[in-house]
């Protein structure tokens, strides 16, 4: 499978979704809280870096409430950082366990695949709408753990490295 990276054209379009859907959704299951908003608008102002599909932990929602996770998407100029430094160094930080307070943080690298058919999903968003939204290579990285501070800093860590990535 060939690598579809992203450029200043999908760029564009995913940052539309984001200005125009993303942060304005007001669905209780997608709507984002501020914390993520900021988190999200602060790692896409970067031009080799697009957020795609995120979720913050949430002591208020008790199904999953354990998980963060992110996925994005790079351009090519980034990808060896992202692989040798940035991703294993977030892992590695974030992978502990003391106790039965055990916190895991793993990657996923996937290929570019076009959705099967689009999903009237009612919201508007692209990631539900949109057959080749996913189209691109991405990556998702997650977080689980019971503790809200792990979690926090899990979205500072993430912030500050994909704001910075170049």
């Amino acid at each position: 499978m060939e690598d579809i990276y992203l450029t200043p054209e999908l760029k564009a379009y995913y940052m539309k979704d984001f200005t125009e859907n993303v942060l304005n959704c007001q669905d209780d299951f997608w709507k984002l809280d501020a914390d993520l908003i900021n988190a999200l608008t602060a790692i896409n102002e970067n031009k080799n870096i697009q957020t795609l599909y995120s979720k913050r932990h949430s002591h208020q929602k008790p199904i999953g409430s354990d998980e963060s996770y992110i996925m994005f998407a790079y351009t090519r100029e980034v990808e060896q950082q992202l692989f040798k430094q940035i991703i294993p160094d977030i892992t590695a930080k974030h992978c502990w366990s003391v106790g039965f307070d055990e916190t895991t943080c793993y990657y996923a690298f996937r290929y570019p695949e076009p959705k099967a058919e689009a999903v009237e999903s009612g919201v508007g968003l692209a990631c539900t709408e949109d057959k080749s939204y996913f189209n691109i290579s991405r990556i998702r990285i997650y977080l689980t753990s019971h503790a809200v501070e792990k979690h926090n800093e899990f979205w500072a860590d993430i912030t500050a490295a994909l704001s910075a990535v170049c």
